[in-house]
């Protein structure tokens, strides 16, 4: 059929790096949470949480952040990164272990 591109190929590879580009409009939120981690009326301790599904940009998100605030020369921020797939392997080798 004319025009009918069932048989053509396309492939797209994105990365699955954490990149400070904001191509997921993630601005707006950076720089709210930014805003509100480096407000003088924010008090520590403070945990935040960044969740969704594998590949959706919270790293991406998280990288931004750290940018951000890291643009206000923040010392007494400190950003750590939890890698939940780490502690996930480790308990399915213990079990296979056991």
């Amino acid at each position: 059929m004319a025009g009918d591109k069932s048989n053509s190929t396309s492939c797209y590879m994105h990365s699955d790096t954490a990149t400070g580009k904001d191509s997921l409009g993630f601005k707006p939120y950076v720089e709210a949470i930014a805003e509100f981690l480096t407000a003088e009326g924010t008090l520590a301790p403070i945990t935040l949480s960044i969740e969704g599904q594998w590949g959706c940009g919270k790293s991406s998100f998280m990288k931004q952040l750290k940018e951000e605030i890291e643009k206000g020369n923040i010392c007494d921020i400190s950003i750590r990164e939890f890698l939940k797939y780490l502690f996930l392997n480790k308990k399915k080798k213990q079990v296979f272990l056991n």
